[in-house]
């Protein structure tokens, strides 16, 4: 049954009902956003941890097995590292190159450079990019690009 109104202006101030409720709606959406953008930060730096594995395992490779190293092997090194952050379709989807480092636009891009040479004692520089993208559109983070770099010496 609804309660009659009171006439005076006053009691309709001292009226507390419904008071929890309008706090909770607006202070929800805050702490949502809050979470949200705490998860997004989480999400960037296991993706970062992700490259860097993946660039760091690939240099070993490279640096021991310089002479067979193809695309192909140095991907497989990548993806295999990288995989379980980056998840098997964005870390699949990663091209790789024995070139400069160019700058991507999307996806992701492994580059490989030997200076001078492929022989032991010369240096391995292995490079990767990633385009992360935000999974929440709530967080206006927008798109970064995550770069990781390791150089090594080439051993056989």
């Amino acid at each position: 049954m609804i309660a009659p109104r009171s006439k005076s202006p006053g009691a309709l101030r001292r009226d507390r009902r419904g008071v929890a409720s309008i706090e909770f709606a607006v202070t929800f959406f805050v702490v949502l956003i809050a979470l949200l953008g705490i998860f997004e930060v989480g999400f960037i730096f296991l993706t970062k941890r992700a490259i860097d594995r993946g660039v760091v395992n690939s240099a070993r490779w490279i640096a021991v097995n310089s002479t067979t190293a193809t695309t192909t092997t140095v991907k497989t090194v990548f993806v295999t590292a990288s995989a379980m952050a980056l998840g098997q379709t964005s870390a699949s989807d990663c091209t790789v190159a024995f070139a400069a480092v160019t700058t991507i636009t999307s996806g992701c891009a492994v580059n490989v450079v030997f200076s001078p040479s492929q022989t032991p004692g010369s240096a391995v520089t292995v490079t990767a990019q990633f385009i992360w993208v935000p999974f929440a559109t709530l967080v206006q983070i927008g798109t970064l690009t995550l770069k990781s770099s390791v150089a090594l010496t080439v051993q056989e």
